[in-house]
């Protein structure tokens, strides 16, 4: 194996998925509590506009939208701790480190495969917002659990 300059012995490829993971992990926090906040805020929103009688009826019961902001705001926190935790084990060459960055990058592997189906329905749909938001998931969280694999996979010597 070819040594770097520095003769340490690590590779910047592994280091450059520690910084990604922390990027992401903190994406993630900021994401968790915008989704809480923004499912308590679209909750009293709809209760406010059923109280002055608009006479419509709500396609999902204001509760229950908060209820899955709260849920994908704990998903994302999740995510958020794994990501940060895997990058400090990067980083420390550490093996756990290493297998959290293999589960990461599953996840945002099926995240951009979710952003997939997304797409076409935006398609469908006509939804040209829909479709940026949709590619925009395929290229971040794709490119990223892309990248993380394949340097997971080939940076087996540097974890032992």
């Amino acid at each position: 194996r070819k040594k770097s300059r520095r003769g340490s012995g690590k590779s910047g490829s592994v280091t450059t998925v520690a910084i990604l993971n922390y990027g992401f992990g903190g994406l993630c926090l900021l994401c968790s509590w915008g989704s809480v906040g923004f499912g308590a805020m679209i909750r009293d929103l709809f209760q406010r506009a059923a109280a002055q009688g608009g006479g419509q009826q709500l396609l999902l019961d204001p509760d229950v939208l908060m209820v899955i902001f709260m849920v994908l705001g704990v998903v994302y926190l999740i995510l958020a701790i794994l990501m940060i935790v895997g990058g400090i084990g990067l980083q420390q060459r550490k093996p756990y480190g290493r297998y959290i960055t293999f589960a990461t990058s599953i996840i945002a592997i099926l995240l951009a495969l979710f952003s997939c189906v997304s797409l076409v329905g935006n398609i469908i749909a006509g939804q040209g917002a829909g479709i940026c938001g949709a590619l925009f998931g395929i290229l971040l969280w794709g490119g990223y659990g892309v990248f993380a694999l394949i340097t997971m996979i080939g940076s087996g010597r540097e974890f032992e």
